[in-house]
């Protein structure tokens, strides 16, 4: 997995849970972010990674549309 790929949807989905969405809907969510190369969730994903590193930053795609990049990820529990 690509670590780019996994904080921007991972943030994204964070995101949509504190602003009330379900955690299917919010992962479902985060995926289409990424699917329709959404560009707010690809800078907060850059300055993301700008604050966490202190040397050069590593070469970052301009997009995480393929599904390399979001669709490993599912929900599964009881509490969905």
């Amino acid at each position: 997995m690509d670590d780019g790929g996994t904080q921007a949807l991972m943030t994204t989905f964070y995101d949509n849970l504190r602003q009330g969405q379900g955690k299917g809907n919010a992962l479902r969510q985060a995926q289409i972010a990424l699917i329709t190369e959404d560009r707010q969730v690809l800078e907060a994903n850059q300055r993301g990674f700008t604050q966490e590193f202190r040397g050069p930053l590593p070469n970052l795609p301009n997009t995480y549309s393929h599904p390399y990049y979001w669709s490993s990820f599912i929900l599964s529990g009881n509490s969905l």
